[in-house]
């Protein structure tokens, strides 16, 4: 086996495969992230840190500071599309701390690189028009 095709292989493994579909104009990344996978565990302490982390945010903040506020390893790409000129990005991240058997789950959500909505559950399809229409009127660009 040659070196590429272990790297492949690897890449795959890892859940680092991403789809992109073609779709009414639009460009939709869909990522792979892992559910109980062993970069998404967690001490008690880091879950601890993870939990303070996540109180600081704020509509309005930047991608690069949200995500910058977590440890990367714990940070997942779910979606991206442009809608209207506009980029949105759908962020999950998620933690599993073993020892006291909790998880921890956020999503996150940007219009052009601004923290437009965040919480425990993800913003279900039926529901993505309706969204991506307000944030694009309520989060005009600077």
């Amino acid at each position: 086996m040659n070196h590429g095709t272990r790297m492949h292989r690897g890449a795959a493994a890892a859940g680092l495969v991403s789809m992109v579909i073609l779709a009414g104009g639009c460009v939709v990344a869909i990522g792979n992230g892992s559910e109980s996978g062993k970069l998404n565990r967690v001490s008690t302490s880091e879950m601890d840190e993870l939990v303070r982390a996540q109180q600081t945010l704020e509509i309005g903040m930047s991608k690069d500071e949200v995500i910058s506020g977590f440890d990367t390893d714990l940070v997942t790409l779910m979606s991206s599309a442009r809608y209207e000129g506009r980029d949105i990005e759908e962020w999950r991240v998620y933690a599993y701390d073993k020892r006291r058997k909790v998880r921890f789950q956020r999503w996150v959500y940007f219009v052009d690189g601004k923290l437009v909505q965040f919480g425990d559950e993800r913003v279900e399809y039926e529901q993505w028009e309706q969204i991506r229409q307000r944030w694009a009127s309520e989060f005009q660009p600077a």
